[in-house]
């Protein structure tokens, strides 16, 4: 059982460590692209206002 598990790199394989953040639905890939497209968005939105603020 030990044995078997070493002889599989889960580090040089990227399918485990997709399925950790994406559980295999596309409701929650879905769910994670629009938190980060809203993250981003919100990140802008802050850096408008403070040079808005800046130039005032």
């Amino acid at each position: 059982m030990h044995s078997c598990a070493k002889s599989q790199p889960l580090a040089t394989t990227p399918e485990p460590h997709t399925r950790k953040h994406f559980p295999g639905t596309l409701q929650a890939f879905t769910n994670y692209v629009a938190h980060a497209v809203e993250i981003s968005q919100i990140r802008l939105h802050q850096k408008n206002t403070t040079s808005w603020q800046v130039n005032k």
